[in-house]
């Protein structure tokens, strides 16, 4: 591998896990709310943010 590879992917690591700790957190607070307060579909969607990403670009 050579230099430009592992800075480029470290960069993405970087650019990606404050997403990813943020989406953790958001999909764990919409499970410990109060019924009622997130709908069951969004609970979901908050727990598979790739799979919601997948069905909105086949849209």
């Amino acid at each position: 591998m050579d230099e430009v590879a592992v800075k480029e992917a470290l960069g993405r690591e970087q650019e990606l896990a404050p997403r990813h700790r943020l989406a953790v957190e958001r999909a764990e607070l919409a499970l410990k709310s109060p019924t009622g307060a997130v709908s069951e579909m969004e609970k979901l969607e908050r727990k598979y943010p790739q799979a919601q990403a997948a069905v909105a670009a086949a849209a």
